[in-house]
């Protein structure tokens, strides 16, 4: 087929692991108006395994087909190791050197008119799409999931001045060299403004509409509210006031149900064992196919970040799956989630609160009725279908890439 534009993606991670870029690209490619082709790493996140069907066949899958029909390049890399922040940084540095090195080979006879950096943690990737850039004559487009080098501090992965100088003039070169940088949050908009002249836009992550695959046969009534929590398990997500609300409502009927995986997982596992609490399951990485199960069977959905300047500027992904699904959702989250918990009035905001307060809180939505907390999850999904609905943030791609 021959396209008007074609779009080449940047991202370290891409299927089979679950990234918010992934269903845009799928959705985009259905779509047929524009060719999409994506340059990604062998999967491996978050557990640092190669996954299965990769790992043998590794000289195949550098050229490999997305089951939907697009092209994905595949860079190899040094895998992530569990509790190696020196494997991280390898894992991150291997993609980026690797793709700088190889990529032009293995697009050789690809062209493209736009380059998409999905620009999460490692932001230096856009090195990679800089080079491409030249070599492809085409147009750079930055869509900012982190601000580096500023995460990296808040989140205790680098305190060393000279790097994070070293990283910061890198992250000024980036935004430079960009042709155009998209913000996943409003208040990412005026940080990067502060390093660059080149245009900022705010296009937030879409998110799939939950809900209709929540569509399921109706549950057994349990005499438990159950409180789920999706999602990564880091540094930045303050776990522990996953740990301290636990302990408060363990003589309640209230359950915690953990899914994800990630650096704190073993920490969260054995201070579960360790301090013998019983109203926590912690499970593995449930395949993205499956969770919407475990979102059907969830009474409310909980989201919790560290309380920093940066992360609290900062757009959890998770977010958007939550009110896409009509649930209302729990909240320890500061900053542009605090705002959009409450003007969506969606659910349950205990940024900031004691001991007594979050306890209260807890137990009140526990026993509001049903009407009431169907009313929050209406005002949840209203809010995303008007902000975060995938078709729209799609069409606002078209309208860049047809130069509108």
């Amino acid at each position: 087929m021959n396209y008007k534009k074609k779009i080449l993606i940047i991202s370290q991670g891409y299927w089979p692991e679950h990234f918010p870029i992934n269903q845009l690209a799928d959705s985009f490619h259905e779509d047929k108006k524009i060719g999409i082709s994506v340059l990604t790493g062998f999967p491996n996140y978050p557990e640092g395994k190669i996954y299965k069907g990769y790992e043998k066949n590794f000289f195949k899958k550098i050229y490999d087909i997305h089951p939907k029909g697009y092209k994905i390049f595949r860079i190899p890399l040094i895998r992530r190791r569990k509790n190696s922040k020196i494997s991280v940084v390898l894992n991150y540095l291997s993609f980026i050197v690797m793709g700088t090195l190889i990529a032009p080979f293995l697009l050789i006879n690809n062209k493209f008119d736009y380059i998409l950096v999905f620009a999460n943690s490692p932001v230096l990737q856009a090195i990679i799409g800089i080079f491409l850039k030249f070599i492809k004559r085409a147009k750079l487009i930055l869509w900012v999931q982190d601000l580096w080098p500023e995460i990296l501090k808040e989140t205790n992965n680098l305190n060393n001045r000279t790097f994070l100088k070293v990283i910061n003039y890198s992250i000024k070169l980036i935004y430079f060299f960009s042709d155009l940088i998209l913000t996943q949050s409003k208040s990412f908009k005026y940080e990067i403004k502060k390093k660059t002249n080149t245009k900022v836009i705010y296009l937030p992550n879409p998110s799939m509409d939950m809900s209709k695959k929540n569509k399921q046969k109706k549950l057994k009534k349990s005499k438990f509210f159950k409180i789920l929590y999706a999602g990564n398990l880091g540094e930045a997500q303050n776990l522990n006031n996953i740990i301290v609300t636990s302990k408060l409502l363990v003589n309640e009927k209230i359950i915690f149900n953990i899914i994800g995986g990630g650096n704190k997982y073993l920490w969260l596992k054995n201070k579960i064992k360790d301090e013998k609490i019983n109203n926590i399951k912690l499970y593995k990485n449930v395949n993205f196919s499956k969770i919407h199960n475990y979102y059907n069977a969830a009474d409310s959905l909980l989201i919790t970040l560290k309380d920093n300047k940066f992360l609290n500027m900062t757009i959890p992904s998770k977010l958007q799956n939550y009110l896409s699904s009509k649930k209302p959702i729990i909240s320890f989250c500061g900053g542009e989630t605090k705002k959009i918990i409450e003007n969506a009035k969606c659910g349950l905001n205990l940024y900031k609160k004691n001991n007594k307060q979050i306890f209260k809180g807890i137990i009140s939505l526990s026993k509001t009725k049903k009407t009431i907390l169907d009313k929050m999850s209406k005002n949840g999904y209203k809010f995303f279908f008007n902000n975060f609905e995938i078709n729209k943030t799609k069409n606002k791609f078209y309208k860049i890439f047809n130069n509108e």
